[in-house]
C-alpha cells in the first residue's frame, strides 16, 4: 500500500484476515435490468443504414448489492467488515448507427 506520509510503499500487513475457508459469505445479490430497443432501417445516399435507439434501466429493483467486503481493523486486532455497494439504479439511453 502507498503510504503518502512516508512517501513509499509498505506491505499490506494490516489487511490480512485469517479465517477458515468459506467461513463467511457476501449477502445475496439480486439485480434486474430492463431495456427497450428499436431497429430502424433506412437508405441514406444510396447506402443501407440501421439506426437503433435504446433506453435501459440498470438495477431496476434498486437493491444495494455488495461488490466486496473490506476488513476495517482496529488497533487490538479486532474489527468489522465494511461492505462496498454496487451500482445504484441507473437509467441510460443512446443510439447505435450501423452502416
Amino acid at each position: 500500500m502507498w503510504n503518502s506520509a512516508a512517501g513509499r510503499y509498505e506491505p499490506a500487513r494490516d489487511r490480512i484476515v485469517l479465517a477458515d475457508h468459506n467461513s463467511d459469505r457476501l449477502p445475496a445479490y439480486l439485480r434486474l435490468d430492463l431495456g427497450v430497443r428499436n431497429e430502424v432501417h433506412r437508405t441514406w445516399f444510396g447506402r443501407d443504414i440501421t439506426i437503433v435507439p435504446y433506453f435501459q434501466v440498470l438495477n431496476v429493483l434498486g437493491n444495494r448489492n455488495v461488490v466486496t467486503g473490506q476488513p476495517q481493523l482496529d488497533y487490538r486486532g479486532g474489527g468489522e467488515v465494511e461492505y462496498l455497494p454496487a451500482m445504484p439504479t441507473l437509467p441510460t439511453f443512446g443510439m447505435e448507427w450501423r452502416f
